[in-house]
């Protein structure tokens, strides 16, 4: 699909498709699309991000979970100049950009998710991914929502599979709030024989300019293939959130239960690290309330 197409129109596609779709060159007018590296940099200025780092050589028989990652804090230029002769891939991924930037800067100022028939959506609903050639997600479905993505910078590859794919091997360690991974190995796998029986693949890659529907529950895997890429995205309701979230809750009380007597580096093998602290505060306020 174009940049031809009118908000009406965009906005019925989201609503209602659910297969994924890709808009060619559709966000191509956005003024970051044209942004160079120095401009970013320019952007981010001098403060430190975090990246999550992995070796590019690393082979596993399963997925490369953030537990694995190491941490560097870095400035997007010293993560720029680093790239050419790094060993490793470095992503600073899952970002909601309002903590991260002021309201009046340049980057917030100029997003508007209104081409897509949202007016209302802006900086403060938007996550960002950075990384460098190699960095992914690991396969998973999202609980929660409907997922709007915009590629500014580089090359991106999705490969994608229906909700109701078998053989995709669901888990929830590392457990995560809202996202189902898959234990198959899409970046580096030791063995192949690991995906024998999983059919239904469908893979696109994104070039900057472009922008993506991914549909309710849907696989996916998601890996950068230029040096540096740069991805925005929000997440739509979806009318079966509500239902979703009543199982999550549960869920995260089950994995309270689990965690709340384990060492801490035993905890960390179940729980994302991202997850670490809401855990921690949910522990707080659910023992401190009922005992």
């Amino acid at each position: 699909m174009t940049s031809s197409l009118n908000e009406e129109l965009v906005l019925s596609l989201i609503t209602k498709v659910n297969l994924p779709l890709v808009f060619r060159e559709f966000v191509k007018n956005w003024e970051i699309c044209q942004w160079s590296e120095e401009k970013w940099c320019l952007e981010f200025g001098n403060r430190e991000i975090p990246f999550r780092c992995m070796k590019r050589n690393f082979i596993s028989e399963e997925p490369c979970w953030e537990r694995h990652c190491n941490v560097q804090k870095m400035t997007f230029k010293s993560f720029i100049d680093q790239i050419p002769s790094s060993t490793e891939w470095m992503y600073f991924d899952y970002k909601y950009l309002h903590q991260w930037f002021t309201n009046d800067s340049e980057l917030c100022k100029a997003l508007s998710w209104k081409q897509f028939g949202f007016p209302d959506k802006g900086a403060s609903d938007t996550t960002l991914w950075v990384g460098s050639k190699g960095a992914h997600t690991p396969a998973h479905q999202d609980t929660y929502g409907v997922n709007i993505v915009a590629q500014v910078f580089g090359k991106k590859r999705w490969i994608f599979f229906p909700p109701e794919t078998g053989c995709m091997k669901a888990t929830r360690v590392p457990y995560e709030e809202s996202s189902v991974y898959s234990e198959l190995n899409f970046y580096c796998p030791s063995n192949l024989d690991a995906f024998n029986g999983v059919m239904g693949a469908h893979m696109v890659e994104l070039s900057a300019g472009d922008a993506l529907l991914v549909p309710r529950g849907w696989w996916h895997y998601v890996q950068n293939i230029d040096p540096l890429n740069i991805t925005f995205n929000m997440w739509l309701p979806h009318e079966k959130d509500s239902s979703s979230q009543v199982s999550e809750a549960l869920i995260k009380i089950l994995v309270a239960q689990i965690c709340k007597d384990l060492p801490h580096q035993t905890a960390r093998q179940i729980v994302n690290p991202n997850e670490v602290f809401i855990l921690r505060i949910y522990f707080l306020y659910f023992y401190t309330t009922n005992y």
